[in-house]
């Protein structure tokens, strides 16, 4: 399914003539100054020279987290019966 509408974006893109910048969720939690400049870049900004890029946000990826995806996983198991 996933599969299908990262295909169908894809398409879409490419019936009207742009070309997007992708970005991968990994390398954003990775590494989000680096994904910010690389938006910056593709979009021909430059950051105000008294700006300052820094990451305030964190990747949540706790004891919580784990429950949900197990619950998730259990969910789509009872789907495909």
């Amino acid at each position: 399914m996933l599969e299908q509408h990262n295909l169908a974006w894809q398409n879409w893109f490419q019936n009207v003539g742009v070309q997007p910048l992708a970005i991968s969720y990994e390398a954003l939690s990775a590494d989000p100054v680096s994904s910010t400049k690389s938006v910056l870049e593709f979009l021909e900004l430059e950051l105000p020279h008294y700006k300052r890029l820094e990451a305030v946000n964190q990747k949540l990826a706790d004891e919580t987290t784990v429950a949900w995806i197990e619950q998730f996983n259990k969910y789509l198991r009872n789907q495909s019966m």
